[in-house]
This record gives C-alpha cells, structure tokens and sequence, in this order.
C-alpha cells in the first residue's frame, strides 16, 4: 500500500531516531523501513506498526491524493485568486453557485411576471422581488464562504 514516505521520515528525524532504532521499535527490519521511506510502499501491518510507534493514527501515514492541482496566485491580482485543491471540488463549487443564481434568476422572471399579468400589487411586487434578490445574496454568501472554508477560493488579493 502507498504511504507517506516524507511524513515518516519526519517523524523519525523530529523523534532523532535512526532508521535502526524506529525499525526496531516497529518490529521492522532495517531494510523494510529503507524501503518504506525510499519507495513509499508498506504493508498494511508495516503502516500499523509505524503508526502505533509514532502513537499516530493511520490515516496521518497515508499519501496525499495525487489529483490536486494548484493554480499559482499572483499577489498583483486584484480580483480573488482561485486556489484549486481538487477538480470535482472546483466544478461542485460552480455548479452550485450557477444553479442558485438560475433558481433566482427564475424566482425574479416569476415575480416580474405576475406583477406584468397584475396578479399581484406594487407592494407585493416591491416585497418579493426584495425577499429574491436578498434570498441570492444569502445563498451566493453561504456557497462562497463554503468554498473559502474548503480551500477553494482565497481572499488574501482583496
């Protein structure tokens, strides 16, 4: 199984363990654990072993997903800066944010709609078409902070 090979190593060498004595430890052999932190690939007892070693849970050891991609900032940018973790992340966060705009771009044409056949009056008109635009509002400000909370968005440029 994959592992983190780099988070190992730094553990060990934050400990100011040798490779010997974390191998011995772990009930390793010296060259199981060259081995781990060369080619990261460990068995799963491997993994459990240096885990319970460094009194870590497993999870810690694992790799980090290859499929991030970062897109560089420029700190001359004066709009916020894009910072991609992940692509299916990157394509949730637009498709949410498109379709809360198109369910009150929909809202709006009804309520426009309605006020154009005099279903309704000015003030009701007034009203909804406030209660739509700050509805959008809302739900913009929730996806955006959502993103900003998952690493999507930065606001450092602003």
């Amino acid at each position: 199984m994959q592992i983190n090979s780099k988070k190992v190593k730094q553990l060990r060498e934050q400990k100011c363990w040798s490779q010997q004595q974390l191998a011995d430890m772990a009930g390793l052999s010296l060259r199981t654990l060259q081995r781990i932190e060369s080619k990261s690939v460990a068995s799963p007892e491997s993994v459990k072993c240096l885990a319970a070693v460094f009194e870590i849970d497993l999870e810690s050891l694992m790799p980090i997903p290859q499929h991030k991609e970062a897109v560089p900032t420029y700190d001359d940018n004066p709009t916020p800066s894009l910072i991609i973790n992940d692509k299916h992340a990157k394509l949730r966060f637009y498709a949410a944010l498109i379709s809360v705009m198109a369910a009150n771009i929909f809202g709006m044409f009804g309520v426009f709609s309605a006020y154009d056949a005099l279903k309704i009056d000015s003030d009701t008109f007034q009203m909804l078409k406030a209660l739509v635009s700050f509805s959008l509002l809302l739900s913009v400000a929730a996806i955006v902070f959502k993103g900003y909370k998952q690493g999507l968005i930065s606001f450092s440029n602003w």
